[in-house]
């Protein structure tokens, strides 16, 4: 069995479709993509494939049998990418479910009671600036042991996220002369196919996007757009701001600025 093992939210079920679609797995020769408004490949773990090709993260644990594996690796500058992609993706959006993926309930209150003082209900209700706050307090956690255990699987090949979007075409033929698979598929198929892939991926580059804000802020640009587009990208620039010495007057921040200049008006040096 071929087998697709890769950390949440990096783009495995798109890579596990392509593979399937372009080659000789594929007997009806469908080889045409269309993306949700999520730019999600998911549907392809229903129809019926998955006795031909797994996909999966780490924890499934049927990785340490002698099958034909394919890993996918993380970029450390694109952690707030994946993390965006598993909550609109998986989670439709609901940050809160979200959220409980990683830590229990009574952690949650725990730390909300004893930081904010707050003894509501852990939900959408929640004001969002205790959201955001208790966020940028753990966001930079959850991104970074990922990479050394996926490195660990037994793998025939090893891929990153960026071979997906900055290498594609050599990175799938590799992919299937390394398990023996013959591609069908015409390169200029695979090729809009991968354009779509790329225009519906809205969080691609989410991280560097906010670093890139947080450093021109710093350095007295002006009326800079602000790039956050969930929660967890207006995290993490809090995060990011107090790694480099900053805070936000953040009480009752539940607008997060719009603009360098607006940010700048409520920063100060720690």
């Amino acid at each position: 069995m071929i087998k697709v093992c890769f950390p949440p939210g990096c783009y495995g079920s798109y890579l596990t479709r392509c593979i399937f679609n372009y080659t000789e797995l594929n007997p009806n020769q469908d080889a045409n993509f269309n993306f949700n408004s999520t730019g999600s490949s998911h549907e392809i773990r229903d129809n019926g494939i998955t006795k031909i090709i797994y996909t999966g993260h780490l924890e499934s644990g049927i990785f340490e049998l002698p099958d034909d594996i394919i890993t996918i690796l993380p970029d450390d500058d694109h952690n707030l990418d994946y993390l965006n992609n598993q909550f609109i993706k998986q989670s439709m959006g609901e940050a809160a479910p979200f959220i409980l993926t990683f830590f229990s309930i009574e952690e949650i209150n725990n730390k909300l009671i004893s930081n904010w003082g707050y003894r509501g209900q852990f939900d959408e209700n929640i004001p969002k600036w205790i959201f955001r706050e208790f966020c940028s307090l753990w966001i930079a956690d959850v991104f970074t042991p990922a990479i050394n255990e996926y490195k660990k699987v037994p793998a025939r090949l090893q891929i990153t996220t960026q071979n997906i979007f900055t290498d594609y075409l050599k990175t799938i033929q590799l992919i299937c002369n390394t398990i023996q698979l013959t591609i069908t598929a015409d390169n200029d198929t695979i090729l809009k196919n991968h354009s779509k892939f790329l225009n519906a991926q809205k969080f691609h580059n989410s991280q560097l996007n906010c670093k890139k804000w947080v450093i021109d802020l710093i350095n007295g640009v002006d009326n800079l757009i602000c790039p956050a587009q969930t929660i967890f990208d207006e995290a993490y620039i809090q995060y990011y701001l107090k790694l480099h010495g900053y805070e936000i007057q953040c009480y009752a921040l539940n607008d997060f600025p719009k603009t360098t200049t607006e940010m700048n008006k409520i920063i100060y040096k720690l």
